[in-house]
């Protein structure tokens, strides 16, 4: 059987101040500490989340940047471009201008030369006639 004795009353008073001292030295500051260390964990999640939401929003703004220059630049090359082959459609054609006109020179000088060789052949026909006349006669004549 349990005996109720002083034993029993210094135990328990011990437990009590035992259960006391734990409380006020232990476990409050443990969740103290603990406590601290949730509301840190919850700010720090809080301002992740806020700068992950700022962070969001730079990426877009920098993918609109970007996004906006590449037009920009492909519209100026493109720009380039037409400017380029504006250009060269511009030389071209100043070439074959400048083609035609001594192409038209050439001809211009030709039909110089042929009217020159046509004035000159009347006189050289008739030398060679006589020329060719006066071999056959000979020819003739030895044979």
């Amino acid at each position: 059987m349990v005996d109720i004795n002083l034993t029993l009353f210094v135990i328990f008073c011990m437990f009590v101040v035992f259960l006391w001292a734990m409380n006020t030295f232990v476990f409050r500051p443990l969740l103290e500490v603990m406590d601290k260390r949730d509301e840190k964990i919850a700010s720090d999640q809080e301002r992740a989340d806020t700068e992950a939401q700022a962070a969001g929003q730079i990426e877009l703004a920098y993918a609109s940047k970007v996004a906006a220059l590449h037009r920009e630049e492909n519209r100026k090359i493109r720009q380039a471009h037409w400017d380029a082959q504006a250009a060269h459609n511009t030389r071209v054609g100043e070439l074959k201008e400048r083609e035609n006109l001594e192409l038209e020179a050439l001809r211009l000088d030709a039909l110089r030369q042929i009217e020159v060789q046509r004035e000159d052949y009347p006189p050289l026909v008739k030398a060679l006639v006589k020329d060719a006349s006066g071999r056959l006669s000979l020819q003739g004549g030895e044979g």
